[in-house]
């Protein structure tokens, strides 16, 4: 069978852009090779799943010159001009989906050939529709904001060569705040990235640019300033750079419960600037500082919760591709399962389960289902469930770790708690990909846990209450799985 780019791109195309696609490969001003029309439409038979055994370099070449013998390299060049023929039209589809490029680009052209006065039409246009051209099409607000800019720099351009500066003061102005505000949203999300990454992952740099630079500019009161200045010609402009700003003083002090709140608020204050694409990323980035939050004031689980079933309800837990990313699954059902919410995880698991990504499916509803059965107590088939899983996501790994010594600990099954905890432990020990705070709090889960259960056998009130203490001083108000059982413990041995 043929395993190559081309036949990868076509496995991705929708019946409606296959029958596109038909239409790009069959018209001349995309293609004027016959055998290459013919190559796609021997191919086109197999579709949509092109996996048929009959897709072969020879069968195929033999349907297209029948009676010829093979030739290599004849067929190597259809294909490679087929597959260039599919990456236009992923180009090409692309470009027509974004209504405002388009017009910005023909506005370039009308300058290049001096049509001054449909210049100046389609600019009015362009600058009258685009905000709603932008919500249509649910643009990330740095995305149109890049695209605005181009559009006046090239006004700008425009009246400097035909009209002798009728709009210098607009176009100055606009020009800068809109760049300003594409250049720093990307910065905030960099520096959000940034700030992610070190917290799973073993990152090298103690500081990158990126960090170095928004610091110095929050330090000299800087972006305050341009955010005000920005109000006088860009009110809207000046309220969605506000936003992003606090998220990036939110994830920047990671002590501070008010800055956290105070992008909270901001956020869901001014959700109408925003298009649904920019709310779901936004909503993330809230998850995100609330996770790296240290305080011990906030029942982080509970709010983490509230954040999900707001996110699940207003159709901003799936991506711009319309898919649920697996790490964002594992995490809900997680922070569900903590708080015992069965009916936000079968909740979740309706709304999202068309929306998984095949590969993933499997695995993703079996660590839901087993988790339901553990908030069950039905933990014989819980640890079924969880045998079956195959660790696709590396971060799983972890949450599945958990779940097995949770059930042990409430089975009483010494020896396979021991041999679950020897493992894990082994498995943090050896793992250069995990980063240090990862594995440290994953090392205390374990150390209380084993604490615990040596607890439930040989119980001494004097190392209970200390063990008790440090789990407190730990979670602070977040009232998971293992405050609730240093809870039942205490009860049952009064």
């Amino acid at each position: 069978m043929l395993k190559t780019s081309l036949i990868e791109i076509l496995k991705t195309l929708s019946a409606e852009e296959i029958k596109k696609f038909d239409d790009f490969v069959s018209s001349p001003y995309f293609n004027k090779k016959t055998p290459v029309t013919k190559l796609w439409k021997t191919i086109k038979a197999y579709s949509p799943g092109f996996g048929s055994d009959r897709l072969d370099r020879k069968f195929i070449y033999s349907e297209l010159f029948p009676g010829k013998e093979f030739n290599y390299g004849v067929m190597k060049n259809l294909i490679f001009e087929l597959t260039r023929l599919a990456e236009n039209f992923l180009i090409t589809k692309s470009f027509e989906g974004n209504e405002l490029t388009r017009k910005i680009e023909l506005l370039y052209e009308l300058q290049d050939r001096e049509l001054i006065e449909l210049y100046n039409s389609r600019f009015d246009n362009i600058e009258k529709n685009s905000l709603e051209m932008s919500f249509s099409r649910n643009m990330l607000r740095e995305d149109f904001y890049y695209r605005m800019w181009k559009l006046y720099m090239n006004n700008w351009n425009f009246d400097n060569q035909f009209m002798h500066l009728k709009d210098f003061d607009k176009n100055i102005n606009f020009s800068s705040d809109f760049f300003l505000a594409f250049t720093m949203i990307k910065a905030f999300i960099i520096y959000h990235n940034t700030e992610g990454q070190k917290i799973t992952h073993n990152f090298s740099r103690e500081s990158v640019s990126i960090e170095i630079f928004l610091n110095k500019l929050h330090e000299n009161g800087i972006i305050d300033m341009v955010i005000h200045s920005m109000k006088v010609f860009s009110k809207d402009v000046s309220e969605v750079m506000n936003v992003y700003h606090k998220m990036f003083l939110s994830i920047s002090d990671k002590n501070s419960i008010e800055k956290y709140f105070d992008f909270k608020s901001s956020l869901i204050d001014k959700e109408k600037l925003f298009s649904l694409n920019d709310l779901r990323g936004l909503y993330i980035t809230l998850s995100n500082c609330l996770g790296h939050l240290n305080s011990k004031d906030i029942n982080k689980s509970r709010e983490c919760l509230e954040i999900y079933d707001y996110r699940i309800n207003n159709d901003l837990i799936i991506t711009n591709e319309e898919q649920v990313w697996d790490q964002e699954f594992v995490r809900f059902i997680s922070v569900a399962c903590s708080q015992e919410k069965i009916d936000s995880i079968e909740n979740f698991i309706d709304k999202v389960s068309g929306r998984i990504q095949n590969n993933s499916k499997e695995n993703l509803l079996n660590f839901a289902k087993a988790h339901i059965c553990f908030i069950k107590k039905d933990y014989g088939k819980a640890l079924e469930l969880l045998a079956l899983i195959k660790y696709d996501l590396f971060t799983m790994k972890f949450y599945v770790k958990n779940l097995q010594l949770k059930i042990f600990y409430e089975l009483n099954d010494l020896n396979s708690f021991m041999l679950a905890l020897d493992s894990y432990k082994h498995f943090l020990y050896k793992n250069k990909y995990v980063s240090e705070k990862m594995k440290i709090s994953n090392k205390k889960f374990c150390d209380f846990i084993e604490r615990l259960y040596e607890q439930k056998i040989n119980y001494d009130e004097y190392k209970f209450s200390e063990i008790k203490k440090e789990i407190l001083e730990d979670h602070g108000k977040d009232v998971v799985w293992i405050v609730r059982k240093a809870d039942e413990l205490e009860n049952m041995k009064r």
